[in-house]
């Protein structure tokens, strides 16, 4: 029995001794495992390898690297002087933390900014992108033709706005869609009113017996001047910011009211209709010199009651508005088509007009780009960058834009004195003086 026993207690010992050589072994390979992992994820979490300061240096100067103080600098000089397509590259590199982008623009990108703000945005006077309605359609490149307002009234206003002195722009009415085409273009689910239907119905009758449309279906514009205010999904004179008169009857409008007796005329496509206003200045201590006031013409004669009194015309008024900013403004309908004139020659030059009383064209409330020698100096002179590479690189990109926009103003004024001429001729009125003028070129 005792030797049983002494045989069983050194078989357990030595499975006990078994069991912990077998624990410490699990344990000491977790421990390798764990350890081999940890080693694993810090190798993988290893930061790269920094360059070396010559290869940064040397990296950084091929791309053209400048300063953000200078950028900042350059993107204000071309902000004030109207290179708006320089503006936006070099406010990036301003603001940007990288060497990347960090960098003198190329010649490409300047010329192809350039060229892209140049479209969207002309250096004169035009119907302003951004402050039309989306309803309307911007037609031509110089962007001074307007058309829409299918399924109600819509406004755009021009890019410059008066805020003192005495200003004019004319708008040529163009023709109108036909009865049918506007009938085809209505959506099929559109609602009208019995009134409506049988109105379409009438001028669709009249237009297929060449008869003129005897009811006021079709197309309609509204024209006068607007404050940025003035709601764009509406006609002009719709609210208390704008001021309007209406191609039926010449109604003046305002507030959405309706005044058909102050004196105003019809008019239709081939008319052309002006409109002035006048916002006298202030003296020194602030006072009004004069009332402000707005006139409408037709084809160069103004609207209104005028009184001659001893040799003097007064009268003719269409609203006294308050002091503020206003801005061209057309608004259309049903397809109804506007196209401004800004001047500087206008169709029908403002006549009968009261003594002292001289309007400026709106083209003049913008200033022509400057000469592509004179933007070049002034670079130099202002130089807003240190180092003379880079100013000499910088005076290289600002002579790619200042002749795009040379360029576009020198087109803009030619096509503007041909379509004047052919405006007139077509009227038979006078060109004299048109020819001489310094952009007209004859072929």
């Amino acid at each position: 029995t005792t030797a049983l026993v002494s045989c069983w207690f050194a078989r357990k010992m030595g499975s006990d001794d078994k069991m912990e050589t077998d624990k410490a072994e699990s344990v000491a390979s977790n421990a390798s495992v764990k350890d081999e992992t940890v080693a694993s994820t810090r190798q993988t979490k290893k930061r790269p390898r920094s360059p070396m300061p010559d290869e940064s240096s040397s990296a950084t100067a091929k791309q053209g690297a400048i300063n953000p103080a200078s950028a900042a600098a350059a993107a204000q000089l071309s902000a004030s002087m109207g290179w708006n397509g320089l503006y936006s590259l070099l406010s990036a590199s301003a603001i940007s933390t990288t060497s990347t982008t960090n960098v003198m623009p190329t010649s490409e990108q300047v010329e192809q900014a350039a060229t892209k703000s140049v479209q969207e945005c002309p250096p004169f006077v035009h119907l302003s992108k951004t402050d039309s309605a989306p309803q309307l359609k911007i037609l031509d490149d110089r962007r001074l033709t307007i058309k829409g307002g299918m399924r109600g009234y819509r406004m755009s206003r021009a890019t410059h706005g008066v805020s003192s002195g005495n200003y004019y722009y004319e708008a040529i009415i163009l023709e109108p869609p036909s009865v049918s085409e506007i009938v085809e273009s209505l959506p099929s689910n559109v609602r009208m009113g019995k009134k409506l239907q049988d109105q379409i119905q009438q001028a669709l009758l009249d237009e297929k017996e060449g008869q003129e449309n005897s009811t006021q279906f079709g197309g309609h514009a509204r024209l006068g001047w607007s404050m940025r205010t003035g709601d764009l999904q509406a006609p002009v004179g719709y609210d208390k910011w704008s001021f309007g008169l209406r191609d039926i009857g010449g109604s003046k409008i305002h507030c959405s009211k309706r005044d058909d007796k102050w004196g105003g005329e019809a008019f239709g496509p081939g008319d052309v209709v002006g409109c002035a206003i006048s916002l006298p200045p202030k003296d020194e201590d602030g006072n009004p010199t004069g009332v402000n006031t707005i006139k409408f013409f037709k084809n160069g004669t103004p609207m209104g009651d005028i009184v001659v009194t001893k040799g003097r015309k007064e009268g003719g008024e269409a609203f006294h508005p308050p002091d503020g900013v206003y801005y061209p403004a057309v608004s259309t309908y049903m397809g109804a088509g506007v196209k401004i004139n800004p001047g500087p020659y206008f169709v029908y030059p403002p006549r009968k007009q009261k003594t002292g009383y001289k309007l400026q064209p709106v083209s003049n409330l913008c200033k022509p780009p400057v000469a592509i020698e004179e933007a070049i100096a002034k670079a130099q002179k202002e130089k807003p960058f240190r180092k003379s590479d880079m100013l000499q690189k910088f005076q290289e990109l600002v002579e790619i834009e200042a002749k795009l926009l040379h360029d576009a103003y020198q087109k803009h004024r030619r096509k503007h004195i041909e379509e004047i001429i052919e405006e007139r001729e077509k009227r038979s009125l006078s060109i004299s003086g048109l020819e001489e003028d310094e952009f007209y070129k004859k072929e």
